[in-house]
């Protein structure tokens, strides 16, 4: 069996490394990392409350999952990839400065593929220890600026 989401497990991780972030605020030397370590706090927050909405589908196929081998399929199927890991687990990076994966849009309707943009990585020696709290956290969160083309 894979590993199967738990909401109340992740919320409980969640709220772990909110804290971390927190105590962390309060050290912080310059603007320039409050203002990183705030937009982390805002982004747990928003993946706590994708969590919580899951809460309602797992209990409810949780309850339903031992009465069957559907059921029980239906469950482990859902919550392999449920839709808060959709949006938190993807295939690139989440900066918590500028967003570098984008959406692009083709000539033909229906059309669309995910990109990720150039960019940089903000060295360590300007995250005031949010790079370790990054490695900790199981999305993969970095704090990055988009390169931008002068020729363009």
């Amino acid at each position: 069996m894979t590993n199967i989401f738990n909401p109340y497990s992740r919320l409980g991780s969640v709220e772990a490394i909110r804290h971390k972030v927190l105590v962390r605020l309060d050290r912080c030397r310059t603007e320039f990392a409050r203002a990183m370590h705030v937009r982390l706090l805002e982004m747990l927050d928003e993946m706590r409350v994708d969590i919580e909405s899951e809460l309602p589908i797992w209990i409810e196929l949780d309850a339903n999952r031992h009465k069957s081998e559907s059921d029980a399929f239906l469950f482990e199927l859902y919550f392999e990839r449920p839709c808060c890991d959709q949006r938190w687990i993807n295939e690139g990076p989440i900066s918590v400065l500028e967003e570098i994966s984008v959406l692009v849009h083709g000539d033909e309707p229906g059309i669309v593929c995910g990109v990720t943009l150039d960019h940089t990585l903000v060295p360590a020696s300007e995250l005031d220890g949010l790079d370790e709290i990054f490695a900790e956290i199981g999305v993969h969160f970095i704090a990055a600026r988009v390169k931008h083309n002068a020729a363009a």
